[in-house]
């Protein structure tokens, strides 16, 4: 039986997720040398 809220589950799984989902404003090169910022206090996540 399909309700709304069914719906609403399948639109959401499928759906592009409007947030970014790396915590930087950008795709760094490195991951290990961006945490090592992270760690000295140059870069904030």
């Amino acid at each position: 039986m399909a309700t709304p809220m069914g719906f609403e589950l399948l639109k959401q799984l499928f759906k592009k997720p409007a947030t970014n989902v790396f915590p930087v404003t950008y795709c760094p090169d490195s991951i290990l040398k961006l945490l090592e910022k992270v760690e000295k206090g140059e870069a904030k996540i």
